[in-house]
């Protein structure tokens, strides 16, 4: 479930100013990428996509979903596919990428390449990201956006810093109480004072889940729905990435309606080893979050809202 582009727009007045300016650069030969930067359901995709409806007749722009890929050579036949053009038939990536970028380079038009969830292409088609950063380079009629987490941001920079280092960088941020309760009246009406309290303090302001606890309290079909949405979230939230170790407790908390939640979270809130590296990559996926007072992390409140008690989406608490 991605967050709908419509309820964001209003709290991103900021970032599209940013973005103009960039491409204004742009347009008169002077390019300075963009990166956006945030936590899962912050929104980047949903800014992405309203980057390309309100910038798209000015640029030819280029969505590739890097989390679709399923090897380099696909990834370009997916720019082919987008530009509308085919080069020589070839199953050997190079030659048909050098083609492609040809035919861009010869082109008049100014070509966005905006590539979603950018990361997935870091480990094993890392290729990709060393060939687009040196077509970056050469071709002035060439500007990227990319959207990546906060976790991956680092580890990136830290691949290729020349290159990730000069992208100016848009960093996504929680919606505040006044922005969410905009978003929970643009799709509830009549909605009282105490369902956007709720709302607000399960969601911490996330978009994805303002919108998912907004579409319950319409208590409407939809119900069963979004708590698979929900669960199936988590679930893929914490993939292969997670430990066995860690993966089993998370897998534990969502599935089991009687868990004690508080003796598995006392086992998240170790400090030690495996455990603290595993902490810090639920942080970023937004599932757990540091305390910097305390330092020690708990389970966000919308996590919760799953963990403590499933039968809450069925009472009257909205």
């Amino acid at each position: 479930m991605e967050t709908n582009i419509s309820l964001i727009s209003s709290s991103h007045s900021k970032e599209l100013k940013l973005v103009e300016a960039l491409l204004e650069d742009f347009k008169n030969g002077h390019k300075t990428s963009l990166a956006i930067v945030g936590q899962k359901g912050i929104g980047k995709t949903a800014l992405l996509k309203l980057i390309c409806n309100k910038f798209g007749d000015e640029f030819s722009f280029i969505n590739i979903k890097a989390n679709s890929i399923a090897n380099s050579y696909h990834f370009f036949k997916n720019i082919a596919k987008e530009l509308d053009y085919y080069p020589l038939e070839t199953k050997e990536w190079k030659a048909y990428s050098d083609s492609l970028f040809a035919y861009m380079e010869m082109s008049n038009k100014k070509y966005v390449l905006a590539i979603d969830d950018c990361h997935y292409l870091a480990s094993s088609k890392s290729e990709v990201l060393s060939y687009i950063r040196n077509k970056y380079q050469e071709l002035d009629n060439l500007f990227i956006i990319l959207t990546l987490d906060e976790e991956h941001k680092r580890k990136l920079f830290a691949y290729d810093k020349a290159f990730f280092g000069q992208l100016k960088i848009i960093e996504l941020r929680e919606l505040s109480y006044e922005e969410t309760e905009k978003v929970v009246k643009a799709l509830v009406t009549n909605v009282n004072k105490e369902t956007i309290d709720t709302i607000y303090y399960y969601s911490e302001g996330n978009p994805r889940f303002i919108e998912m606890l907004s579409l319950l309290a319409l208590g409407n079909k939809s119900r069963d729905n979004l708590l698979h949405a929900f669960k199936k979230y988590f679930e893929t939230a914490f993939n292969n990435e997670l430990s066995p170790q860690v993966r089993s407790i998370l897998t534990v908390m969502v599935q089991n309606e009687n868990v004690n939640v508080a003796e598995i979270t006392k086992l998240l809130y170790s400090d030690s080893g495996v455990i603290s590296t595993q902490l810090k990559r639920l942080n970023a996926k937004g599932l757990i979050i540091k305390d910097e007072k305390t330092n020690r992390y708990r389970v966000r409140n919308y996590f919760r809202l799953l963990l403590d008690n499933k039968t809450y989406f069925k009472e009257s608490h909205f």
